[in-house]
């Protein structure tokens, strides 16, 4: 859970850092909130140095763009946790399931 908490960290200080500085016409929505291309980028390569999962890069932008940050925390601590075998298969079941239960 504390790996976890860090990489949000990390992610909240992107995007609160870079959204106030970035202010550029590829913003795009996330969750509502609109972010910029350049703050979901880094937030992918977080999320890939955190998974070891270069090939999982558009779903992780998918998951950016379409979730709130707090249901990819949750997804993320999930996946984390002791009993689960592939982190990165438990946190793709999860992130699936919230985009469809959000439309997407």
């Amino acid at each position: 859970m504390g790996k976890a908490r860090q990489l949000n960290d990390k992610i909240n200080d992107v995007s609160y850092k870079e959204t106030s500085m970035i202010f550029n016409d590829n913003r795009r929505t996330c969750g509502k909130v609109a972010i910029s291309t350049e703050v979901a980028n880094r937030k992918a390569e977080l999320l890939i140095q955190k998974f070891n999962a270069p090939q999982c890069r558009l779903f992780f932008l998918k998951c950016i763009y379409h979730l709130p940050e707090y249901k990819i925390q949750q997804a993320i601590e999930s996946a984390f946790r002791p009993n689960v075998k592939s982190h990165i298969r438990y946190f793709v079941v999860c992130a699936k399931k919230e985009l469809s239960m959000a439309g997407f």
